[in-house]
């Protein structure tokens, strides 16, 4: 299924339309509290190389062309979160180098980190991209100032942790830092 949108007649903000009513009242005013940071990408680790593409073009889709999709290599693995972030996109019209990510390079557990992006849009990319088939265990994290200096790695890391961490409560979170992986 592609969704194909007129992007002079709709935005990401506009998109985001998940109701966080249902979440504890506590849940609420925490993820009010974070704040986002960092250009707007999609920072992509351990997914096929086809993966990054359907990223691509539903973000084009949406009229979004300005949300870098960045496939994490080894050395961005090793560079703290404000360089990592600062990596130009790829040119996606170009053919890509023998030696170009070929995909689960990472781990097998595909991870994004979301930059930019608030969390109603990350929500939502969420759910297109799975609507696009990109598989439904994904870990989740987003860009904090907070870890800006931390490694790429660590911070991925933590969130495929969260991830496998099921039942934690939200003080828990708060302690690991992972709130950002709900």
């Amino acid at each position: 299924m592609m969704y194909a949108l007129d992007p002079e007649a709709v935005s990401l903000n506009d998109l985001a339309s998940v109701d966080a009513s249902a979440l504890p009242e506590e849940w609420r005013k925490a993820i009010e509290n974070l704040q986002v940071y960092g250009p707007q990408a999609l920072v992509m680790a351990g997914f096929r190389a086809e993966e990054y593409a359907v990223a691509r073009s539903l973000l084009d889709s949406l009229g979004a062309p300005e949300v870098k999709v960045l496939p994490v290599n080894e050395d961005m693995l090793q560079a703290p979160l404000a360089l990592a972030l600062a990596e130009p996109e790829i040119d996606w019209a170009a053919p890509r180098p023998p030696d170009w990510i070929m995909g689960g390079a990472w781990g097998s557990r595909r991870t994004i980190l979301f930059s930019g992006l608030s969390l109603k849009v990350q929500a939502t990319l969420l759910e297109l991209l799975e609507a696009q088939g990109l598989p439904q265990q994904i870990a989740v994290t987003m860009a904090l100032e907070e870890d800006a200096n931390k490694k790429l790695g660590e911070v991925l890391a933590a969130a495929v942790q969260a991830a496998d961490s099921p039942g934690l409560e939200l003080s828990e979170l708060l302690d690991l830092g992972e709130l950002r992986c709900l």
